[in-house]
Formats: structure tokens, C-alpha cells, sequence
């Protein structure tokens, strides 16, 4: 319960925190548009929006604990 272990655990938080609603609001948002509530909805997100498909890969690779990102630094770091 260090002033950095607190530090540590909020930046986890945080970097999780972002990640999560990154992926939920992109899988939302491709949901209510095209009215589907199926896993293929998300096949081709890149060509019909490339902004979307780039955020929701990054928030997935981030949760996988993958370098450069938050996901990664906060599960090394605490």
C-alpha cells in the first residue's frame, strides 16, 4: 500500500478502463447500425470504417497484454 504500489494499480485501472469501453462502444456502435447482434457483424470493419477497426484493435491488443500498450505496462509494472 506504497504511494507507488497505488500509483501502479491506478494506472492498471485506468489503461483497463479505456480499453474496455473502447471495445464495447466500437462493438455497440457496429451493432445498432447494421442491427445485428451477431460475431460476423464485424467482418469487413475495415473497409466500412477504418477508424473504428483501428480502435477496436488496439483495445483488444492492449486487454492481451501486447507491448508498446497500457495493458501491457500495467500488468508488468504491478
Amino acid at each position: 500500500m506504497s504511494a507507488s504500489g497505488q500509483a501502479a494499480v491506478l494506472y492498471y485501472l485506468a489503461g483497463y478502463l479505456f480499453a474496455v469501453l473502447g471495445a464495447f462502444t466500437v462493438i455497440c456502435l457496429v451493432m445498432r447500425h447494421l442491427e445485428n447482434e451477431d460475431i460476423s457483424a464485424l467482418a469487413g470493419l475495415n473497409q466500412r470504417s477504418p477508424l473504428l477497426a483501428t480502435t477496436l484493435t488496439l483495445a483488444m491488443v492492449s486487454l492481451a497484454g501486447i507491448p508498446p500498450l497500457a495493458g501491457f505496462s500495467g500488468s508488468f509494472c504491478c
